[in-house]
């Protein structure tokens, strides 16, 4: 299993463990271990026709020139480092202001062009690991995404915000696919 070091924090995360390591600033140094468990999470989910074959859309979620036009629309996405494989890890860091915000997550599946499953985390809050699944099926006009993105239930409250962030992050991804 891989560790990834990101901002003081040494992280290994893979489909089934959680193993968290960090020092604080401030404080002493501590550990967060245990077997990843999605049976409590609730479901954030939409569907969206995109005017894209499925190829187009799998590739943009995979590719980093790709993904840094489309994810976080209303940030700058600073930093895209990318594990193309099942296993493998990805971090991408969103500047919003003078904050750095790092995503992290480990991929669980990869089918293209039709499916990819990956865990995701914001680094400030682990060990809350979420799940994100993406269907993508062909159609008549290009194609249809399914996001369903399993939220820890400590961040139950924010469902709505969820759905409606990824909503406008496929939305840029959709008018950076037609460009």
């Amino acid at each position: 299993m891989n560790w990834i070091y990101f901002k003081q924090k040494l992280i290994m995360i893979s489909s089934q463990n959680l193993n968290v390591s960090y020092q604080s600033v401030r404080g002493p140094k501590r550990r967060v271990t245990g077997i990843m468990t999605f049976a409590n999470h609730l479901n954030a989910s939409l569907t969206k026709d995109l005017k894209a074959d499925p190829e187009q859309i799998y590739d943009a979620w995979l590719t980093p020139k790709l993904i840094k036009r489309w994810m976080f629309p209303d940030g700058n996405l600073v930093r895209v480092e990318i594990e193309n494989r099942v296993g493998g890890e990805f971090i991408f860091t969103d500047k919003r202001g003078r904050q750095l915000i790092e995503h992290v997550g480990s991929y669980l599946e990869l089918e293209r062009p039709s499916r990819l499953v990956f865990t995701w985390a914001t680094v400030d809050d682990l060990p809350d690991i979420d799940r994100v699944f993406v269907d993508i099926e062909s159609t008549d006009t290009g194609s249809q995404l399914t996001l369903t993105h399993q939220l820890h239930p400590n961040w139950a409250e924010y469902k709505d915000q969820t759905i409606d962030a990824w909503d406008k992050m496929i939305t840029a991804m959709q008018d950076q696919l037609n460009f």
